[in-house]
C-alpha cells in the first residue's frame, strides 16, 4: 500500500481477460475492457430562484456491477438515465418546497 492509503495491487480480471483492450476490436463489453464495476455520478445542481437563496439537487451516484457480457455505455446510459430522474424528481420537491415556505413566509409578513 502506498502512503496515501491507495492500493498498488491490481484490480482483479475477468478471467481470461489480461485487462488490457484487444487493439483488433474497439472495446465494449466488460470482459473486454478488464472491468468489474462502473460508478456513475450526477453532480449537484445549485440553482438561486430567488437573489441570495439557493436551492441544490444531485450529488447522486450509482455504482453498477457488470456482468461480463455487459456493454459498458448502454450500463452507464441507463445508469445515468436513472440518476438524472430521481434528480429532477429531487430539484422538484425542493422546488416546491421552497416556494411554499416562502408564500408562508410572505403570508405570515402582511399579516402582522
Amino acid at each position: 500500500m502506498q502512503s496515501n492509503g491507495m492500493s498498488t495491487e491490481p484490480l482483479p480480471q475477468w478471467p481470461g481477460s489480461s485487462g488490457k483492450p484487444d487493439p483488433r476490436k474497439e472495446p465494449e463489453t466488460a470482459k473486454d475492457l478488464g472491468i468489474r464495476e462502473l460508478k456513475v455520478v450526477w453532480g449537484e445542481e445549485t440553482h438561486n430562484p430567488i437573489q441570495y437563496h439557493t436551492v441544490k439537487c444531485g450529488g447522486l451516484e450509482a455504482t453498477v456491477v457488470l456482468g461480463a457480457d455487459d456493454d459498458v455505455k448502454e450500463v452507464a446510459r441507463r445508469a445515468w438515465q436513472t440518476l438524472d430522474e430521481i434528480a429532477r424528481e429531487q430539484f422538484e420537491a425542493k422546488l416546491d418546497g421552497f416556494f411554499g415556505r416562502a408564500r408562508q413566509a410572505a403570508s405570515r409578513a402582511t399579516k402582522r
